[in-house]
């Protein structure tokens, strides 16, 4: 039988967006051509892993980094396979973002994107659950250190609250 990730990927990419090589981390995504505020650039999706077994998922699949992970509850994160990541490659982190969520699976265009400029997020926008690391986005409001509980900085909600994922928005929209 053919691997079902050859006709139907857990996840889709805008034909607008292109994987590249990335300043920031390793590949990236980036746009071909303009892509539009709320324009939709990808659809996500992945398996569904217990938190308490992320470190286990990551040595079975020979993971070099913990933050391609998406919390989706307080106990469970959507992990991407590895035929994701090479169909789609992770959208890198920048504390000037131009991407976040629609839902708890869309990534939208927050501002209008230009051809070769790269697509990323904040992970304060969706992710608690990895490893402090050092920010190489290059931006003139750089955080310099990103950590899991960078979600919870007043600054980030009050400006970006809205493209959030779902499960954060929860957590400090009460």
């Amino acid at each position: 039988m053919n691997n079902l990730h050859n006709t139907w990927s857990h996840r889709w990419l805008t034909p607008k967006a292109e994987i590249k090589r990335s300043p920031i981390c390793s590949v990236g995504v980036f746009a071909k051509e303009r892509i539009i505020k709320h324009e939709i650039i990808r659809i996500t999706g992945g398996l569904i892993v217990p938190k308490s077994d992320a470190n286990k998922y990551n040595q079975l699949l020979h993971y070099e980094t913990d933050n391609a992970y998406l919390d989706i509850s307080d106990d469970f994160l959507m992990a991407p396979t590895q035929e994701d990541l090479q169909l789609t490659a992770t959208i890198n982190h920048s504390c000037n973002p131009n991407a976040g969520f629609l839902d708890t699976i869309t990534i939208i265009a927050i501002k209008d994107i230009l051809p070769g400029e790269e697509v990323t997020w904040d992970y304060a926008f969706s992710q608690t659950t990895f490893s402090p690391f050092t920010c190489r986005c290059g931006q003139e409001n750089c955080r310099i250190t990103i950590k899991p509980d960078d979600w919870m900085l007043k600054g980030i909600q009050e400006k970006f609250g809205e493209y959030f994922s779902p499960y954060l928005k929860r957590h400090f929209i009460r």
